[in-house]
């Protein structure tokens, strides 16, 4: 297996500093792979999005937006708000479009789920409610995808 996952860091760097592209057109980038891998699995549906608080969770309100507007049944849920300047500026569009953005998805029928909670600078082991939450999203049937890497 390669370790590929030290170098999404050294790439998404490179991007913002030797191109100039700033957190905004990176999570719409990411939202766009999400958005396509999605499409190439089904035409429209329903799709639960597991935000984090950082840029994965940003990631994640991007693509709510996309789907949306291609006729797709955006759904939200994040553990906490957002706190990254990126992020919060995603939260702050997705609000404007009123996405629904739920507390509790169990027992929900989706036919995607996104996971978004994490990205790949995460460095530390996961709290009891991360756990507790993925477990919830394993729990779900549906097509799975994930945002940088699966949590």
């Amino acid at each position: 297996m390669k370790p590929i996952f030290d170098k999404v860091a050294y790439l998404d760097e490179r991007a913002i500093k030797k191109y100039k592209m700033n957190g905004s057109v990176l999570m719409e980038h990411a939202a766009l792979g999400l958005f396509c891998q999605i499409k190439q699995y089904m035409e429209t549906g329903t799709v639960l999005i597991v935000c984090g608080s950082g840029n994965n969770g940003g990631d994640g309100f991007a693509l709510a937006r996309l789907l949306l507007t291609n006729g797709y049944q955006p759904i939200v849920h994040m553990q906490n708000p957002p706190a990254s300047d990126d992020a919060i500026e995603q939260y702050e569009i997705l609000q404007n479009l009123d996405i629904p953005i739920i507390e509790d998805f169990s027992n929900m029928c989706v036919d995607v789920i996104v996971d978004a909670l994490f990205g790949s600078g995460l460095n530390r082991n996961l709290e009891q409610w991360a756990v507790t939450l993925i477990e919830k999203m394993n729990s779900i049937k549906g097509y799975k995808i994930a945002c940088d890497i699966p949590s």
